[in-house]
């Protein structure tokens, strides 16, 4: 909110929140020394309403 690059807005009323989820891995470089830690944010795709919580069948993520 600080950054003003997301607004906090109220849900509707009849509908669920969509969970989401950490997903952390660790990429290592071919000689197997430590290359990057991966970290994503993803929405939890299997309680979307297709046609209804979004356009698209993909599930989005937020990769850091």
């Amino acid at each position: 909110m600080k950054n003003k690059t997301w607004v906090l807005s109220t849900l509707p009323l009849g509908k669920k929140v969509i969970g989401c989820k950490w997903i952390f891995n660790v990429k290592y470089k071919s000689d197997g020394c430590l290359d990057k830690y991966k970290a994503c944010l993803v929405s939890k795709g299997y309680a979307q309403d297709e046609g209804v919580d979004s356009e698209e069948t993909f599930s989005p993520n937020e990769k850091w």
